[in-house]
């Protein structure tokens, strides 16, 4: 997933390159259709029962276990994400870590005699998890809240940052209609078309893996009874394993060394994260302090000791890692001091270095500051970065998507093109019964259509027409969004945002309230069809059933906004938020974005303005070299919204990223075979390990529990 710049959740991992690290091929065909269970074509030859074939095809998969496994995990992880999003903006998709935990949990402390979980129930599991952890970014609790406080004080209109009966139905009428309009894309894009999905791949084959061994187990079993009950011998006719690795998932001592390594790595970040809260000096190393230089402190030129951000880097992989170090480098190591230094900023230069060589020669007012300090100026400059690559990829979308249907419309298709679309009316795999009828979503689309509008205008003050109007602009966005994720595992919600943004400042000229709510809701649509259709494509390659996928989401949806309502309201009544521990970058984003389209440029500072429109060709630069320059060179090229967040998030989140992405490239050079097995595992347990104790620290704070100065 694209590091969200506009929204800022700071990458979803690219979990397929780094499955393809670990040493795992990603299957670019379908697995059999007999994957379901291996004992299907005995018992279609040998038996012919109706009810052992029906039984056979459809285990259950939407059981009470799988939703409320997905309810927990998901639980912790939304509360995760509300920590790092209002920290850096970062929030994760989640799929490989519900599934892995999920896995574990019924594997080794379940009861001896409980029934595994199965395949399929994971693929529920992490559907269920996965729209449960995500709310905070897509209800806009990250950003759009703290954007709404800022622009309408003291609370927000209808004050939306401190009601929580407003919150949850402004969370409610963001939640639905994204899902239920992702429906109808499954068919043209994961069936037709067969897109990628890289981190929908990757989560298929992990929990493949993860499966093996149970379910050949299960296939035999069920092919040795359907044998007995025809009066064949014993296994004589076993069918063919149709591909599934029956070693994959490697020995027992081998998968209980992989969860000593979660274990292991849950713990590590867990008694540090506990160490930073109950000594705050730990949280954050000012190390140039020790050696008389605190002005590279005061420019967030510190050591965080956080393994989370560790372990987000080891997943990110070193380019989008790489970037943003060099945005923070380019940001808060040059243009930052010099803005400051030339008085291209509101504060006035700083004074000569006092006699004291240990003295700082700036404040962190003139640093800090949103407004008028050194962050609100480099915010400007990197905003145009991201704008200028994420609307020109936007572009490129398109272009490549309106030549197939102008074709189709002129009649002018090549032979290919036209058997393919003869084809497809012979693509779906799954049954009728697990599909999810017109009557579902259909009626479902329009009537949370309808719930967003009736309840953002009153909410807002908005007319009926502008909220419909965005409701209807993010179906339109969505469906390219859900296209670039397909083939990019990006999902550029952050250019869909913007671009909603700009759209209503035409249609709405002047209003900053309208403006910041279609973003939001374009923001959210995208979200939701992308995170939808990642599980769709994973239930696709594992043979899941659509309509269980579909009732997870919706499971999940649901209990997700009252988490995420509960959580925001436990975070603000326990910290002042923005503050250090919580900036709330994405909220300055979302506010200074809604102000200069009401503005116009006119009201940037002259030298921000210069700047920001270089870095903005910057970024359009960008995705055309990548898409049309020559290999060698794209190889090179830096990802521009990574770059773009370095920049607007300080230094010291992003070098323990750094870190982390290093250590994993050198981890899987030095010892492939312990990266292959392992490295998955460490990572996810540094980000769930400190991610509880964000939680723990919840009560700990209410619990007015002394801290070490």
């Amino acid at each position: 997933r694209e590091p969200r710049a506009g929204r800022g959740d700071i990458i979803e991992p690219l979990l397929c390159a780094a499955m393809e690290r670990c040493g795992t091929n990603l299957p670019d065909a379908e697995p059999s259709e007999a994957r379901d269970g291996g004992g299907q074509a005995l018992l279609d030859t040998v038996h012919g029962s109706d009810e052992l074939n029906h039984a056979a095809e459809d285990p259950p998969q939407l059981t009470v276990r799988a939703c409320l496994g997905g309810l927990g995990i998901g639980t912790v992880l939304c509360f995760t994400n509300m920590y790092f999003g209002l920290q850096t903006g970062w929030v994760t998709m989640g799929s490989i870590q519900c599934a892995v935990v999920g896995f574990a949990m019924f594997r080794f402390f379940s009861p001896a005699s409980s029934r595994v979980l199965s395949m399929h129930e994971n693929v529920v599991l992490q559907a269920v998890g996965v729209a449960t952890a995500t709310a905070p970014l897509s209800a806009g609790f990250v950003g759009i809240i703290p954007a709404l406080k800022m622009l309408h004080p003291p609370h927000g209109p209808a004050d939306i940052a401190i009601d929580p009966v407003v919150q949850l139905l402004w969370a409610l009428s963001l939640t639905y209609f994204g899902i239920f309009f992702a429906v109808p894309l499954r068919r043209q894009v994961v069936l037709v078309e067969q897109l990628r999905f890289p981190s929908g791949t990757a989560t298929a084959k992990l929990i493949e893996v993860l499966h093996a061994r149970d379910d050949v187990r299960a296939s035999q079993n069920m092919a040795r009874t359907s044998a007995r009950l025809s009066g064949a011998a014993n296994g004589a006719a076993l069918p063919p394993s149709h591909g599934l690795p029956l070693v994959a998932g490697g020995s027992e001592q081998l998968q209980r060394s992989r969860w000593r390594s979660l274990r292991l790595a849950f713990v590590a970040s867990f008694l540090i994260s506990l160490l930073a809260f109950l000594v705050p000096a730990t949280a954050n190393l000012r190390i140039f302090d020790w050696v008389c230089l605190p002005d590279l402190s005061l420019w967030h030129w510190t050591i965080r000791p956080s393994l989370s951000y560790v372990g987000q880097g080891m997943i990110m992989g070193l380019r989008p890692a790489g970037s943003a170090f060099g945005g923070a480098l380019l940001a808060w190591g040059l243009l930052g001091p010099v803005a400051l230094a030339r008085g291209w900023t509101s504060f006035e230069a700083p004074a000569p270095a006092p006699e004291s060589a240990c003295a700082g020669t700036v404040s962190v007012a003139q640093i800090d500051s949103w407004e008028d300090g050194a962050q609100g100026w480099l915010l400007w400059v990197a905003l145009a970065l991201m704008l200028g690559e994420a609307i020109t990829s936007f572009g490129l979308i398109v272009m490549r998507q309106a030549g197939p249907a102008l074709r189709a419309c002129l009649g002018t298709m090549s032979a290919a093109d036209r058997r393919a679309a003869a084809e497809a009316a012979g693509v779906e795999v799954a049954p009728d019964h697990q599909l999810v009828p017109l009557q579902w979503w259909g009626p479902g689309l329009l009537a949370s259509g309808a719930l967003t509008v009736a309840v953002v205008s009153p909410l807002f003050g908005m007319a009926v027409w502008e909220s419909a109007a965005a409701v209807v602009l993010s179906c339109l966005v969505s469906v390219l969004a859900v296209r670039a994720l397909g083939q990019t595992d990006l999902n550029p919600v952050s250019g869909v945002g913007k671009l909603s943004q700009i759209i209503f400042a035409g249609l709405s000229p002047g209003a900053i309230v309208p403006n910041v709510v279609a973003g939001a809701i374009a923001e959210a649509g995208a979200m939701q069809v992308g995170d939808l259709m990642q599980d769709l494509k994973t239930g696709h390659l594992l043979r899941a059933s659509p309509r269980a996928q579909f009732l997870a989401q919706l499971i999940g949806a649901t209990a997700s906004a009252f988490v995420t309502v509960g959580a925001y309201q436990l975070y603000t009544s326990l910290y002042s938020i923005p503050s250090a521990q919580f900036p709330v970058p994405v909220a300055h984003i979302w506010k200074d974005m809604a102000q200069l389209m009401q503005k116009g440029l006119g009201a940037l500072p002259s030298t921000a303005r210069d700047f920001a429109a270089g870095f903005g060709a910057c970024g359009i630069a960008l995705p055309l070299l990548e898409e049309f320059g020559p290999p060698a060179l794209v190889a090179w090229l830096p990802s521009g919204i990574s770059v773009g967040i370095g920049m607007y998030v300080t230094a010291d989140w992003t070098i323990p990223r750094l870190a982390g992405a290093v250590g994993e490239m050198a981890w899987r050079r030095l010892n492939p075979a312990a990266h292959k097995e392992h490295m998955l595992m460490v990572a996810s347990g540094f980000v769930l390990g400190e991610g509880v104790m964000s939680i723990c620290a919840l009560g700990l704070t209410a619990a007015h529990v002394p801290k070490l100065s």
